[in-house]
Parts: structure tokens; C-alpha cells; sequence
């Protein structure tokens, strides 16, 4: 600057500029350092944010676990209890029935002997013992159908139920119901559906709830 027309405007050092210029780069520098403490601070709020999500994960599929193992204990137990209740019932009514058809096979024999006694009659008897035949066999015949047990009884028919709370997540699903055998040609349903709703929806703080009875 000290050549040709610039030599008449004032000069300013190197070693001056910097000292002048150095305050506002050391701002700047400081500026720098706060920018990166704000951005640490961000990756500190982003790596907590994340074992955050991560526990979360971990709490949710363990309050699944939990939710589906209560569910599987209950479900068994009812199992255990439906099917102690299906086959008590099984065996009263089976009972029941063996005993009208051992009443059934001794009316059968009694009719047959007086079938075949009469056969022996008509074809041996005499005169009088034939026309005494006609009341003997009208009697019996009137006697068995007055003693002869009527075969009827209940059959089991499964009741599919839905009820979820708390205290209990499966709540009676399965439950029996007996009812009058049916004897027309359609056969009724042994399995019936019935209080049918749609499943609510879980929060995680309810499969919490219902992991704390595990």
C-alpha cells in the first residue's frame, strides 16, 4: 500500500490486525464450544431416549410373557375342570342308560318266553287254554308297556364364553350346559358360541396390571 495512490491512506500493521481481529475469533471459538456442549447434550438426550425405548420393549414383552402364561395356566385349569365335570356327567347318564337297557333285555326275555309259550299253546294247547291265551297275553303285553322306562335323558352341549378382567383374564370361556336329547333328524350343535364381543384393547399399564397376578 505504500506504492503508487495508495500510499496516501493510513497503514495497519499485521501484527496490529491481529490483535484487533483476535477478541472476536476467540468469541467465535467460545461460540464453537458452546455449540458442541448443546450438541453432547443432544446425544445425551438421544442415547436416553433409546435405553428408554429399549426398556420399554423389554417391560412390554415381558408383560406378554406373563399375559399369555397366566393365560395358559387358566386355560388348562379350566380344561382340567370342564372335562372332570363333562365326564362326571358322562358317567351318571351312562349309568342311567345301561340301567334301562338291563330293564329293556328283561322286559325282551319275559316278552319272547311269553311268545314262544304262546306259539307252544296255539299249536299243542288245548281248546280252553287257547281262549284263556288271548287275556294272559293282552296282560302281559299292558304290563310291560306300564313298567317300560322311557329312554330319555340330557346331552352336553359346550358354551363358548368371553370375559376378561383383572382378577381373572379368562373367565369361565368354557362352560357346560345339558339339555333334552333331541330325537330329530337334524342334529343340534354341540359346540355353541354365544356373548361373542369384540377383544379390547391392551395398554401396556393393563398388561402390567394383569402380569402382577403371575
Amino acid at each position: 500500500c505504500r506504492m503508487l495512490e495508495h500510499f496516501s491512506h493510513d497503514i495497519l500493521f499485521m501484527a496490529d490486525a491481529v490483535k484487533a481481529r483476535k477478541p472476536q475469533v476467540e468469541g467465535l471459538i467460545s461460540s464453537l464450544d458452546n455449540n458442541i456442549k448443546s450438541i453432547g447434550q443432544q446425544e445425551e438426550a438421544v442415547d436416553s431416549m433409546i435405553g428408554q425405548l429399549k426398556e420399554s420393549q423389554s417391560t412390554i414383552q415381558d408383560c406378554v410373557s406373563k399375559y399369555i402364561s397366566l393365560l395358559v395356566e387358566q386355560l388348562y385349569a379350566e380344561k382340567d375342570s370342564i372335562c372332570k365335570e363333562l365326564s362326571d356327567f358322562v358317567q351318571q347318564q351312562e349309568k342311567s342308560y345301561l340301567c334301562i337297557r338291563e330293564t329293556l333285555q328283561s322286559h325282551m326275555d319275559s316278552a319272547q318266553s311269553t311268545k314262544d309259550f304262546s306259539r307252544k299253546v296255539m299249536e299243542m294247547g288245548k281248546d280252553y287254554e287257547i281262549l284263556q291265551l288271548e287275556g294272559l297275553i293282552q296282560s302281559h303285553i299292558k304290563r310291560l308297556q306300564d313298567i317300560i322306562p322311557a329312554p330319555e335323558g340330557k346331552m352336553p352341549y359346550l358354551v363358548l364364553k368371553e370375559g376378561v378382567n383383572k382378577e381373572s383374564i379368562v373367565k369361565q370361556m368354557f362352560q357346560l350346559r345339558f339339555e333334552p336329547h333331541c330325537n330329530s333328524s337334524g342334529n343340534p350343535p354341540t359346540v355353541v358360541a354365544t356373548d361373542i364381543k369384540p377383544e379390547p384393547q391392551m395398554t401396556v399399564q393393563t398388561l402390567a396390571e394383569m402380569a402382577t397376578f403371575v
